[in-house]
């Protein structure tokens, strides 16, 4: 189920380098003035991807009117560096950068970095432009690869839209998203290029369209070449005198399986490349709708009291808390004359604070150019010399049209590159922020490329490391009935979609009042994205939820369930995965010996057998279920399941309790089986720890709990489940 755990490496040099890491390895090779990958081997299955002999070209440009190829035998070798991917005190990967300039024509140098991430990531591969001559040089359109990967009978499936995916046959044309390629004989590859989602034409609001995104996919349209080009009307970009660009970026991911299985390389390659320190999931109150209730008096004596005493993590400030405008950093007086000491107090009770703050100080498609260093430069000591360090925030929303188009050249960039130049100045302050200050998360949502109002979404190159991808109410502006009863499993199923096209769970917002159902139901949709926000008011919850709510992020809490809660979220394909109905997820640990399988329900009626077929689990074990699904009164359902082998877990699937009928979820935690007579099964949230072994014919626990800490052990010969009772602090049982 896993591969190898090897570490990122680069081997060679002067004229060939080999990247590898435990799936797959690449070969960059310049010769007779050339520069091409020449190998791309999927060592899961040994497979050779790029074509023999003719691997085809690495990079295009229409460079000021010249076409200019990696193959054309006009470059040089200029440097080759290689170094590690560090941040976040971890490395993550080796990186090769090798700059390569012209021989002749055009004054130009291209440098090539190459990112092999460790352990079952990718490859990421992206290019940066310098303009050597004294006038201006445009790039009015470029293919990132020219690869010629071996064409065999296969399907191709890709996202589209906001978050649809859809499949074709042996080739595909127009790409926009990604593709993940399935080949025949069971194994492929993922390409997934760093791009946006819409993109402003026009001056003004609300102009971005998808119709042209920055960069297109086009596999094997001249039945040779795999080319990700981008669009000549998207962008065009304008590279000043002396000049060095940051240009596009694509990455690839390689597999063995089906579609599914290519989707979860790619969900684990951007993991890595956007550097996950802390996926945990975020539970927020954002005070939008109750901010005619925004002062000092009611946050200190109600709200903040109400978060603590329910376990959430983050109390958001919404729009208009600043003063004179949303430009600036003084505090509305209404609101509180101390800032600074507010904040303090409410981190003192163990929450997280977060700003909304506009980084063009205006609306929709006004304000602040972007594209504009100074102007960056400026917002980016607003935040933080005065939100991180002075009101101590620890989260901003990056959205509200700021990639908007410029119509007029500037000294910093041209009608034909100002929206993605806007781009690079957004991406570099919340990288800046994101590195510097670990624990804050920088929030990206399908505001931010100024869209059409019916036509919403985000691209992936719009996230930060350690970032979230975030889309109001899921991409759906829907309630169930006229009282506006949001529909809020609805943006579950599109988070689905999120799985291997984006690095994680992405953002669930509870948008708009009455979206709080206060149900067991609505606490385990929770586990499904990274962040959660409500934007009911909490201290209008009823006292019997709230204790619920409390006892549900005690157990999320746990160290040891929230490490298999922070793994990759799951979708379990099932009948209801596209039409409604049946929700399953789940979270599988690295080494497969552990998962949690979420199922949620929301038929009204029917209620045929339900049996969810399971495919993340390994066909060759057996594995040990445990229902441990918390009910609506506060207290867990334990009950065992049974013991199964995970090949008939996958064919016939696991028969869900008849008690999610009424409500509307179950939990189960799955341990695969070893070969001892006694096991533990499940250790509940109130054990910190414990360790098992067989010892003179016993089952030794040692543990540490706190008070009425449960373990459920697995007794072979009464294939049963043995409820225990442990003592709070540390100690030993022997059955």
């Amino acid at each position: 189920m896993n591969s190898k755990s090897i570490r990122a490496s680069i081997a060679g040099g002067e004229d060939c380098w080999v990247l590898e890491n435990g799936v797959m390895k690449a070969v960059l090779t310049f010769e007779n003035g050339s520069i091409r990958l020449t190998s791309l081997v999927n060592t899961l299955v040994n497979a050779e991807y790029v074509q023999p002999g003719d691997p085809g070209y690495l990079f295009y440009f229409r460079y000021d009117g010249t076409d200019v190829y990696s193959n054309d035998g006009f470059w040089t070798v200029k440097e080759a560096t290689e170094r590690s991917i560090d941040l976040y005190d971890r490395t993550w990967g080796r990186e090769l950068l090798l700059t390569v300039a012209r021989t002749q024509g055009r004054r130009m140098q291209i440098k090539v970095s190459m990112q092999m991430y460790d352990e079952d990531a990718g490859m990421r591969v992206q290019y940066w432009i310098t303009n050597l001559e004294d006038d201006c040089k445009r790039i009015d359109h470029s293919d990132l690869t020219g690869w010629k990967l071996i064409k065999r009978a296969c399907d191709i499936h890709y996202a589209e839209n906001s978050l649809s995916w859809n499949q074709t046959r042996d080739r595909l044309r127009g790409g926009k998203r990604n593709a993940v390629v399935v080949y025949d004989t069971g194994d492929g590859w993922v390409l997934t290029p760093e791009s946006n989602y819409s993109t402003s034409l026009e001056p003004g609001a609300y102009q971005g369209t998808s119709e042209h995104p920055f960069l297109n996919i086009d596999l094997w349209p001249d039945g040779e070449s795999v080319k990700v080009s981008t669009d000549s009307v998207a962008v065009q970009a304008v590279i000043r005198p002396k000049e060095e660009l940051e240009y596009f970026a694509v990455n690839v991911e390689v597999f063995r399986g089906d579609a599914w299985d290519g989707r979860l390389a790619a969900a684990k390659h951007l993991r890595q490349r956007y550097k996950f320190r802390d996926p945990s999931t975020i539970l927020s109150v954002n005070d939008w709708f109750f901010r005619d209730r925004r002062t000092e008096s009611y946050y200190r004596n109600s709200l903040v009291p109400a978060l603590v005493e329910m376990g959430f993590d983050k109390l958001l400030i919404d729009d208009l808390w600043n003063t004179p405008t949303r430009d600036d950093v003084e505090v509305e007086p209404s609101f509180t004359e101390d800032l600074p000491a507010l904040a303090a107090w409410i981190r003192e009770q163990g929450l997280g604070i977060g700003y909304w703050f506009a980084l063009t100080g205006d609306e929709w498609g006004l304000g602040r150019d972007l594209a504009d260093s100074a102007q960056i430069e400026f917002k980016r000591w607003q935040v933080e010399e005065v939100l991180i360090k002075r009101y101590l925030s620890s989260w901003q929303q990056i959205d509200l049209g700021e990639l908007w188009l410029s119509d007029a050249p500037t000294e910093y960039s041209d009608p034909s590159d100002s929206v993605y130049r806007k781009w690079l100045g957004v991406r570099a302050f919340m990288n800046r922020i994101s590195h510097d200050y670990p624990e804050f998360v920088m929030q990206t949502t399908c505001e931010l490329e100024n869209p059409i109002v019916t036509d919403q979404s985000i691209g992936l190159m719009h996230l930060a490391d350690n970032g979230i991808a975030g889309l109001f109410w899921g991409g759906i502006r829907a309630y169930q009935s006229e009282n506006k009863d949001y529909d809020h499993y609805h943006p579950i199923r599109n988070l689905f979609g999120y799985f291997g096209l984006f690095p994680s769970e992405g953002m669930l917002d509870f948008w708009n009042t009455q979206t709080w159902r206060g149900t067991v139901a609505q606490f385990y949709s929770f586990l499904a994205a990274r962040h959660v926000s409500l934007y009911d008011d909490p201290c209008g919850f009823e006292a019997s939820a709230r204790a619920v709510l409390k006892r549900f992020n005690e157990w999320r809490g746990n160290g040891r369930i929230r490490a298999l809660l922070n793994e990759i979220a799951l979708p379990v394909p099932c009948d209801g995965e596209e039409g409604g109905g049946i929700l399953p997820w789940m979270f599988r640990s690295r080494d497969g010996s552990q998962a949690l399988l979420i199922v949620l329900d929301e038929r009204t009626a029917g209620f045929p057998g339900l049996r969810i077929p399971i495919r993340w689990l390994g066909d060759a074990d057996a594995y040990l279920v445990q229902d441990v699904t918390l009910g609506d009164d506060g207290a867990f359902q334990y009950g065992f399941i049974g013991l199964f082998e995970g090949a008939v877990l996958r064919s016939r699937g696991l028969e869900v309790d008849d008690r999610i009928r009424h409500a509307g979820v179950r939990a189960y935690w799955i341990q695969r089986r070893n070969d001892k007579p006694k096991q533990v099964i499940y250790a509940d949230d109130r054990v910190q720890a414990y360790e098992e072994e067989m010892r003179g014919g016993g089952l030794r626990i040692s543990y540490e709990s706190g008070a009425g800490g449960r373990v459920f052990v697995y007794d072979e010969a009464n294939c049963a489940a043995i409820e225990i009772s442990l003592g709070e602090g540390k100690g030993t049982l022997i059955l």
